[in-house]
């Protein structure tokens, strides 16, 4: 039987749930809406804070991109990208 006290998951609680259920003081939810809008929600952290933890995601990506591409992994645009890069001998 469903915990009748249980607040509904949507944008506005997932961060708090996500902190509750993990631990954790603060987090920031991006959900990538059907109409292609993207939504973003915060819990326990200041505008700074978020700021800081989005730019470190980002960084993370682009990272992880980075590494697929040099793996061979990403998609065939970014492929060929790197492919023109070393034939020139740059550095991606």
């Amino acid at each position: 039987m469903p915990d009748e006290s249980a607040v509904p998951l949507n944008l506005n609680t997932a961060p708090k749930a996500i902190c509750d259920q993990i631990g954790v003081p603060g987090c920031i939810v991006l959900i990538a809406n059907v109409d292609g809008s993207i939504g973003f929600s915060a819990h326990g952290v200041s505008p700074i804070k978020a700021n800081e933890l989005l730019s470190v995601g980002i960084h993370i990506n682009l990272s992880q991109h980075d590494q697929m591409v040099r793996d061979g992994a990403a998609g065939e645009y970014a492929q060929r990208v790197q492919a023109s890069i070393d034939a020139e001998g740059g550095a991606a």
